[in-house]
């Protein structure tokens, strides 16, 4: 599956400094175009919202420092063709590219829990620019 994700980040923020939604997911599930309706937000997950930075000294090069990111977004998303709603704990762990850490990529994961059904766990990845 494949979705719209928009994450603001205060770089400066001691906590939560990561808020923003994750919408308009479309793919293929076992062969079958599908589509899911529904909104992600990291203000509805319990899950970590952080950004870290770590500094390491090269040879030659010095002291370079990489920043990153884990978030959480969480909502329920309905499966356009079935009708069937799941609850849906998407996690994001990576690091920012880019002027100002205008970008990001990294690994995505998502625990999806609907009723009556064991929970499924996906993992993937995920790119902002």
């Amino acid at each position: 599956m494949e979705g719209d994700l928009d994450l603001t980040v205060d770089f400066d923020a001691t906590n939560n400094p990561i808020s923003g939604s994750a919408t308009n997911f479309t793919g293929e599930l076992d062969g079958v175009a599908t589509s899911a309706t529904g909104t992600l937000t990291t203000a509805a997950s319990s899950g970590v919202n952080a950004v870290s930075a770590q500094t390491t000294v090269l040879p030659i090069v010095g002291a370079i420092t990489t920043t990153g990111l884990v978030a959480g977004l969480n909502g329920d998303l309905t499966d356009v063709g079935s009708g069937t709603t799941s609850n849906v704990e998407l996690g994001l762990i990576g690091t920012f590219i880019g002027i100002n850490g205008s970008g990001a990529f990294g690994a995505s994961s998502a625990i999806i829990q609907t009723a009556g059904e064991p929970n499924v766990i996906a993992a993937g990845t995920f790119y902002l620019d």
